[in-house]
């Protein structure tokens, strides 16, 4: 019986801890009468019967223990079964234990059965009460009582059964039990893992709330700290707010006297007025009299200067007979005295006073037997004369009697064929003879010209002398074919813009300017150009939609109307209309604004008296209808009937044509109905008004004011504004809205004006604000010059048409035109970005200093180039270019060139001048390499400026430069080896290379010091540029790989280099140095400067050092030179005409601006004496040209590498270069002073070239190995051309024998500037070239000259003489072509070349029907003249006769060589006394010539 308790206590005790941790796995299950179940449906049916049962009778008592909801874990608590009082005890005791630990448990009510259990109403209060009261020792002890128990107490079932079906179940229990202490196992492992994390997040939790308490105290900390500084933010805001007052109060006092005095003289005005006004009627006429009389005035001026020509004419021919009648006077004066000092030697003191009389009649006597044998002699000449006209004409006479013999007969045999294959035999032929005789001369002339000088042929070499063999008609044809004078396109940035226009459906842009030109742009290539007739400046543009026309206001009250017309399939912008307005009634009335109405049939035209004229732009007439401001004044209200002032805007209604507003200067705005004619709403403001613009429904408007608000106004409600002034920037003063537009979109509208900034802050600022309204979005855009205009780019003026109309605005590009320089804002993107301009660049972003072009760029290079340019384009609007419109007809250039600017900040800007547009590719910068402060200006792409207003830098425009020793002077680049050279004003000289990727590396320099032997040298001018030490990151393009720092650090007047050879020299006004960049060494250096010149300033190369006594002795040497010259003037020019040739003196045919002396009955120009330079002038040091060249320098020697280096003083310096072939990077380079050549007249040297025995100049580096260019000819003979200022010249190589030159300021009087070796291609013939010299002049005259002879194949007039900076800045191209400043910020393309012509070939469609047919012009009368009676036979045959003469002078003057000419120069020496020696027949003998002649006989 023990035994059986011992082992049903511990069956309950595990069945208990079971129950205890498998809480989870049972479900409630309820049975009829209601009493709460725990059921495992996990277990078999006869266990969980069992458990059932056993559960059921642990029920029966309730201990202590079963009130914990730990399940069985306190021990602690005892239970007696035996007794139900201690039951309800301990159920007391756990109901205290309950409310002690604060858990609300459900108030459980039970009942004991008639058997002695306990009974549960819900499941729950048996789960809650029953199965968490079972524990082991509560098991065991129902167990025990069952056994135990009175029959009345215990169950109906026999304890047999029950002890049964334990027996029975006891293996199936004991599985179970196993089981569950598995399970109970594993609960007991998690559960010391929860208790673990429940540590861990129990310390945690303490870490955090120390760390929170520490966050609080220095929260508290932070908000004491903060309420001081508010409150000492306040103090500083109340402290500003009243010096903003007193301010305020100040400019308030200042306003109202100013006013006041404003005031006054208003009155003062009104009541001068009307006295000006009188004063200007009677001055208008005076003005209309004096035109009158200034008209017959200029009838009579005419006349007169007529008049005077013709006596100037007479007066010339008069003092040239007066001056050699006193030249003769004179010479007869010299032997009469010295005659008189002779006869006065010779003869007796005592006789000579009366000798005299006598002598006297003798002398007089032989006077007058000399006019008796002139007059003999004149009248010889005539007969001889007449009698050779007389035997011309016998020979005539004869020659048309023996018609057998004659050139008609001859011509009557012979075919059209025949006689046109002998005429081009003879032709031939004559071409031939005369080439040959050419270089026979030529040959005598270089060779040995003393054979010309010989007695006999003197006359002849006269003759050649004054008239040079011409060209041939072939050669003229070539010409045509290869030069040709053009002026093609304009690049850069319009000079001084004044307006500009957009055409939203065309999608072009019209820009004005101050000197009355006209640019329409479309997509990049697409470019015209229109210019006023008169120099005024272009007010307004406005575009007729879709028309393809324009209208122009300019300042002289003048209105054009311009069209885009297809003239000589090509198009062009054509004035077609004008109207002068004001004219016709005579009173003044001077345009203050204009504006096209919506239909664009009528220009609205608001003047400054404040009335409004209408101008119909079919007719180009007024019409009658006028706005008058006395009508528009009657509907003001009697408080504002004040003068409006004059007519400031006018604005179209968006949705009515019929209605729009004008705004007066002083603030009153109408609404005026132009179909009524009246006057609908009157909106008056107490501020001037600057502009107004409508909102797109048309319901309201918005006004802009002097005083920098801006004001919202309900069309339909004129008594008060919609919303109050709103100044953006206030409350301080500001300066004026100058124009505001009103822009609706999807997310927020816009509202973009100018202007509007605080005067004291930010009253030097020109800017463009764009806000939103209801959104943080704005940005104030800062330019660096003036904001002219500004136009806004929207989707609905590009897309509405009359049927369909844009519910919004829907802006997506702002157009912003400064006065040096365009910027295009993107409001579609993010941040609002600017646009990259493919045209219209400001080119003088920094000053432009120097220039190079290089042609046919090869593509790697290229592509390396536009890489590293969009690599520095980030941050810039990645859409295309808004301004599209037109389309290009033909291809762009076939090749890829670049134009290098050099600026005044350091920087060389690559342009792509391959075609039309001009476009910035990549920019380089010079400031990294040197240790100097960088200003970081210009477009900043995004960043704002932390302050208000939010300034945002845009655009490129920037004038001052950091340091002016950064600037360029000098660029060489060399497109095969990707090798730049760049020379600066500090004599800095750069060397860079093309890389792909970045790279940090250590640029390394060499000093060349130029003064090294001159110890006593002194130099006074700024230092040379720091260099920065260290490695320096390079960004992609071209990296430095040397400096050559040269001393002293001036600036560098002449560069070259040669990338084959690996060498860099550079001149200054102080020598020059050679520099070898491969191994980064010093090859030569050479000191010009005059020994007696030792100081050195920065302001001039040298300084001039002269003393008074030498200045005045130069100029008493001068006065005398000119007196001499005087005195033997006739003497030296007969002497200079013998020793000169006729390429010096005779001016080739072929200009195009100047005609030869053989074409016009000009006298030939008159060569002017040059005069030797002084020698002593300290800017004859200075190196003008440096060349380098592979030719023959020494004699017997074959060719070599040479330096040629030209100075100011005409000195020519020849350096034979050793360079190295194997090893370069380790062999020195050597170099020997081999020749040097002086100047007569010591010109400064400018340019230097060597070309070969076929006329074709030395090719560039590398290109020979590239097989860009044919290797030049080492087998015949070199020669050098040496352009100074004053003459071209040409010498053998290697003897330096003169071979040819032409005197250009002889000749002309000019100097040359600039010259360039050309090679010109045939227009018609691609294979054909032929190299030239393009030089450019001091008077801006463009000239070309052959190299074999240096005859003038082209003249003609490019720039004005005054244009300095023009001429300065012309950069010539290999082509032909020419780019010069037309303006800081505009080059001008021009070339030479009849095939290299860039020029604009551009096209603009429009739709059919869009532009109005012109009106039909009136048919002009004719009057019906008298019939004019028929010519007589005579009358005829004199017409024919005049006419074949007419055409055998214009042959006769066209031929190259002619009997009459040979006559002349045969009988020189026979008839030089004789005065009508030049009646010697001109021209061939032929049959019409004699006709003719015998006809006038």
């Amino acid at each position: 019986m023990a035994e059986e308790e011992a082992t049903a206590s511990s069956l309950c005790k595990e069945v208990s801890e079971a129950s205890a941790y498998t809480f989870n796995e049972y479900d409630t299950n309820t049975d009829e009468d209601g009493v709460g179940l725990l059921i495992d449906f996990s277990t078999p049916e006869p266990v969980r019967k069992d458990l059932q049962q056993l559960s059921y009778n642990s029920q029966l008592d309730c201990t202590d223990e079963e009130n914990f909801e730990d399940f069985g874990e306190a021990d602690d608590l005892e239970s007696d079964t035996s007794d139900h009082l201690s039951h309800n005890k301990s159920c007391e005791n756990c109901h205290k234990i309950r409310s002690k630990r604060g858990v609300n448990y459900r108030e459980k009510h039970h009942r004991r059965s008639s058997s002695g259990y306990f009974t549960f109403s819900t499941p729950r209060e048996y789960r809650s009460f029953g199965l968490r009261s079972v524990s082991r020792r509560s098991v065991a002890a129902a167990l025990h009582n069952n056994n135990h128990y009175s029959p009345k107490s215990r169950s109906p079932v026999p304890d047999d059964e029950v002890l049964a079906d334990i027996d029975g179940s006891f293996n199936h229990l004991n599985d179970k039990v196993q089981l569950l202490e598995s399970q109970i196992l594993q609960l007991n492992e998690e559960k010391n893992k929860s208790f673990s994390v429940q540590s861990k997040l129990k310390d945690e939790n303490s870490l955090l709330i120390e760390r929170v308490h520490s966050l609080e105290e220095q929260l508290k900390d932070v908000e004491l700290k903060s309420d001081e500084r508010v409150f000492d933010e306040q103090k500083k805001y109340k402290e500003i707010m009243s010096r903003k007052d007193r301010e305020k109060s100040d400019e308030m006092e200042y306003v109202t006297r100013r006013l006041q005095n404003l005031e006054s003289e208003c009155d003062q005005l009104k009541q001068e007025n009307p006295k000006l006004r009188l004063d200007v009627e009677r001055l208008r006429n005076e003005k209309r009299e004096l035109q009158e009389k200034l008209s017959e005035t200029q009838s009579d001026y005419n006349t007169l200067l007529a008049e005077h020509e013709d006596f100037k004419r007479r007066s010339e021919r008069e003092r040239e007979t007066t001056g050699q009648l006193l030249d003769e006077l004179g010479k007869e004066l010299g032997e009469l005295r010295q005659f008189k000092i002779e006869v006065d030697l010779h003869r007796p003191r005592g006789d000579s006073q009366g000798e005299l009389p006598g002598r006297y009649h003798a002398l007089q006597t032989e006077v007058t037997r000399l006019k008796e044998e002139n007059k003999a002699l004149h009248d010889t000449n005539e007969d001889l004369s007449a009698q050779l006209l007389t035997n011309c004409l016998e020979e005539g006479r004869t020659l048309m009697k023996n018609k057998e013999n004659s050139l008609a007969a001859e011509l009557d045999h012979l075919t059209k064929e025949e006689l046109l294959d002998k005429l081009k035999k003879q032709t031939d032929i004559n071409i031939r003879l005369e080439a040959y005789v050419d270089k026979i001369l030529l040959r005598i002339m270089e060779m040995n010209p003393t054979l010309l000088e010989v007695p006999t042929c003197v006359t002849m070499f006269k003759f050649l002398k004054r008239h040079p063999p011409k060209d041939s008609e072939e050669r003229e044809k070539l010409k045509k074919e290869l030069f040709g004078y053009r002026r093609c396109l304009d690049h850069g940035f319009p000079s001084k813009p004044s307006c500009m226009a957009h055409d939203p459906k065309l999608r072009l842009l019209a820009v004005g300017t101050k000197q009355g030109i006209i640019k329409v742009y479309g997509q990049p290539g697409v470019e015209l150009t229109g210019e006023l007739m008169s120099d005024a400046t272009v007010n307004q543009l406005f575009f007729l939609n879709e028309e393809g026309r324009l209208v122009a206001v300019s300042s002289d009250n003048t209105i054009y109307l311009w069209e885009i017309n297809v003239k000589k399939e090509k198009t062009v912008l054509e004035n077609v209309k004008e109207f002068v307005f004001g004219v016709e009634e005579g009173k003044p009335k001077n345009i203050s604004v204009c504006c096209v109405t919506k239909d664009g049939k009528c220009l609205l035209i608001g003047t400054e008296e404040g009335n409004i004229y209408m101008l119909d732009l079919q007719t180009f007439k007024l019409m009658e209808q006028i706005v008058y401001q006395d009508v528009v004044m009657q509907n003001v209200p009697d408080d504002f009937k004040v003068n409006p002032g004059a007519v400031e805007t006018i604005a179209n209604h968006p949705t009515n044509p019929d209605k729009f507003l004008i705004g007066y200067n002083r603030g009153l705005i109408v609404l005026w109905d132009n179909k009524e004619c009246n006057a609908d709403q009157t909106y008056n403001a107490t501020q001037q008004l600057e502009s107004v613009a409508w909102h797109r429904n048309g319901s309201e408007f918005i006004s802009a004011h002097i005083d920098g608000s801006y004001i919202k106004w309900k069309s339909t409600d004129s008594s008060e504004p919609k919303e109050p002034a709103l100044t953006p920037y206030g409350p301080f003063p500001c300066k004026a809205i100058s124009k505001i537009c009103w822009k609706t979109a999807k997310s927020d509208p816009f509202i973009i004006f100018s202007g509007g900034m605080p005067r004291a802050s930010y009253g030097d600022r020109h800017t463009i604000s764009v806000m939103q309204e209801n959104s943080n979005n704005h940005i104030v855009f800062d330019f660096t010059s003036k904001v002219v205009d500004f136009v806004t780019i929207t989707r609905a003026d590009e897309n509405d048409s009359s049927e369909d109309r844009d519910e919004n605005d829907e802006p997506h590009t702002l157009v912003v035109l400064a006065e040096e320089e365009i910027v295009l804002i993107d409001l579609d993107s993010t941040n609002w970005p600017t646009f990259h301009l493919p045209y219209m660049n400001s080119l003088h972003c920094s000053a432009i200093t120097c220039s190079q072009h290089v042609g046919n760029i090869p593509n790697q290079l290229w592509q390396k180039i536009v890489d590293a340019g969009e690599a520095q384009m980030d941050g810039l609007s990645k859409r295309d270019w808004p301004i599209n419109g037109g389309k290009l007809e033909g291809a762009e250039g076939s090749t890829k060139d670049l134009l290098l600017t050099g600026h005044e900040d350091g920087t060389v800007k690559f342009w792509d001048a391959s075609g039309t547009s001009m476009k910035l590719l990549y920019k380089l910068s010079t400031c990294s390499i040197f240790n100097v402060d960088i200003h970081t200006g210009g477009d900043s792409n995004g960043e704002v400026e932390e302050e208000w207003p939010p300034f945002r830098k845009v655009g490129n425009y920037d004038p001052f430069s950091d340091d002016p020793r950064l600037g360029i002077q000098k660029i060489s680049l060399c497109p095969l080896s990707e090798t730049l050279v760049i020379a600066g004003t500090a004599g800095q000289v750069i060397t860079l290379q093309m890389e792909r990727e970045d790279r940090e590396q250590e640029v390394e320099t060499v000093k060349v010091n130029i003064v090294s032997d001159r110890d006593s040298f002194v130099w006074k001018g700024h230092e040379a540029l720091p260099q920065r030490e260290g490695d320096i990151k390079f960004s992609s393009g071209f990296q430095p790989t040397s400096v050559m720092q040269v001393y002293p650090p001036a600036a560098c007047t002449a560069l070259a280099f040669n990338s084959e050879w690996q060498l860099v020299a550079a001149g200054t006004a102080h020598g020059f140095g050679l520099f070898d960049y491969a191994q980064k060494k010093e090859v030569l250096v050479r000191c010009t400067l005059n020994p007696t010149d030792m100081t050195g300033t920065s302001d001039t190369p040298m300084s001039r050092r002269k003393s008074l006594k030498k200045s005045l002795r130069e100029s008493f040497r001068k006065l005398r030179r000119g007196r001499s010259q005087r005195r033997d003037r006739g003497k030296k020019e007969e002497k200079a005409e013998e020793k000169t040739t006729g390429i010096e003196e005779t001016p080739a045919e072929g200009a195009t601006s100047r005609t030869s002396p053989a074409a016009s009955p000009e006298p030939r120009p008159v060569e002017r004496a040059v005069e030797a330079r002084s020698t002593e002038d300290s800017m004859a040091s200075m190196v003008r040209c440096l060349y380098f060249a592979d030719t023959f320098i020494t004699q017997g020697a074959g060719n070599t590498p040479s330096l040629w280096v030209g100075t100011n003083g005409g000195h020519v310096y020849i350096y034979s270069i050793s360079v190295p072939t194997e090893k370069r990077s380790e062999t020195d380079v050597t170099s020997l002073l081999a020749k040097e050549i002086k100047l007569r007249h010591k010109a400064p040297v400018i340019s230097i070239g060597v070309v070969d025995s076929r006329a074709r100049s030395l090719p560039d580096p590398l290109e020979v190995q590239h097989e860009r260019a044919k290797a030049p000819e080492m087998s015949g003979q070199h020669s050098v051309v040496i352009c100074s200022e004053e003459q071209l010249k040409i010498f053998s190589l290697p003897q330096l024998k003169a071979r040819w030159k032409f005197k250009l300021t002889a000749l002309h009087g000019s100097r040359i500037r600039k010259v360039a070796f050309v090679t010109f291609r045939s227009k018609s013939d691609e294979n054909y070239t032929e190299n030239d010299i393009a030089c450019l002049s001091n008077q801006g005259d463009l000239s070309v000259y052959s190299i074999m002879t240096l005859r003038e194949q082209l003249m003609a007039s490019a720039l004005r003489r005054e244009d300095i900076n023009g001429i300065s800045s012309f950069t010539f191209t290999k082509q032909g072509q020419g780019f010069f400043l037309n303006s800081p910020s505009e080059y001008i393309r021009v070339t030479l070349s009849s095939r290299y012509v860039t020029d604009s070939n551009c096209a603009v469609e429009l739709k059919e029907g869009m532009r109005p047919e012109p009106e039909p012009e009136p048919e002009p009368v004719v009057e019906e003249a008298p019939v004019a009676e028929a010519p007589t036979e005579g009358t005829a045959e004199g017409t024919q006769e005049e006419e074949k003469q007419g055409e055998g002078e214009n042959l006769a003057s066209q031929q190259q060589y002619n009997s009459g000419d040979i006559a002349e120069a045969l009988s020189d020496s026979q008839l030089m006394n004789d005065s009508r020696a030049d009646t010697t027949i001109e021209g061939e003998i032929t049959q019409d010539s004699i006709q003719v002649l015998v006809s006038y006989y």
